[in-house]
């Protein structure tokens, strides 16, 4: 028993040093690229690594059984039972995880790196540790305490060529996107959302909660757009005005798939 405690306990260790220094590694690249991080990022690579590695091992053994005609039914009934248990543990992800910092505050990630690293030479771990922690929550706390961010206005020519028919209006960390038809325009609204609008947001604003969304030209596109950003990013209610172009079944579509998201549809 003690052998395994001994055998766990530098387990975690190496496990927390290597998730710390890919995590140190990787976040310029993500709040450059405005991708935003996972607050459960440590839990899930501490469950996902060994299930990877049983997942991994079972594919390639399934691979080479069927090259050499072996029967591999029972590898099969593992590895699906593998991939279940995992696609069960990845349905309680929630976007409210995602946490996104602003490039304002790379600068300050690293004048905090380097100290980290001064007090590790210095100093000691012990305090190492503590100054770690005393600025994992002041990150946190900077990206969702509304008070702590600086009320803003979007008018940058940067924007203006990028989202020429949108308008984002922010305060106290809660954005109003005004759709003049920029989601109408042909093009995939999956793509729009995720590679432009999305890391946009993340980049300019971290980790921003959207009140509001009015749509001044509805369509079929733009509800597609619309529910694409729903999905990904924290929305509290859509506007719809001039409304009376569009078909009522669509209307009805939307207002469902809302509910089911708890957001809430204004209809004008």
């Amino acid at each position: 028993m003690t052998k395994f405690l001994a055998k766990a306990k530098v387990y975690c260790t190496n496990f927390l040093k290597i998730q710390f220094i890919a995590s140190a590694a990787s976040l310029p690249i993500l709040i450059n690229w405005g991708i935003p991080i996972s607050i459960m990022t440590l839990v899930g690579n501490f469950i996902f690594s060994p299930v990877l590695t049983i997942f991994l091992t079972l594919s390639s053994l399934v691979l080479f059984t069927e090259i050499l005609h072996i029967p591999n039914l029972f590898l099969i009934y593992l590895l699906e039972i593998t991939t279940n248990t995992w696609e069960y543990l990845i349905s309680f992800g929630s976007k409210k995880w995602l946490l996104g910092f602003n490039q304002e505050i790379f600068v300050s990630i690293l004048i905090y790196s380097a100290i980290g690293i001064l007090i590790l030479k210095i100093i000691s771990k012990v305090f190492l540790y503590v100054f770690i922690t005393i600025i994992a929550l002041t990150l946190i706390n900077y990206q969702t305490i509304p008070q702590l961010q600086q009320h803003k206005k979007i008018s940058s020519q940067y924007e203006q060529q990028i989202f020429k028919n949108l308008k984002i209006i922010e305060n106290n960390n809660k954005i109003q996107i005004l759709d003049f038809g920029e989601f109408n325009r042909k093009r995939s609204p999956e793509k729009f959302i995720n590679f432009e609008l999305k890391p946009y947001l993340t980049k300019k604003y971290g980790t921003p909660i959207i009140d509001n969304i009015k749509l001044y030209k509805p369509s079929k596109k733009s509800f597609e757009s619309i529910l694409e950003l729903c999905n990904t990013m924290n929305v509290n209610q859509i506007t719809v005005q001039n409304s009376s172009k569009i078909p009522q079944k669509q209307r009805f579509e939307l207002l469902d798939k809302l509910e089911n998201l708890n957001i809430k549809l204004l209809i004008r």
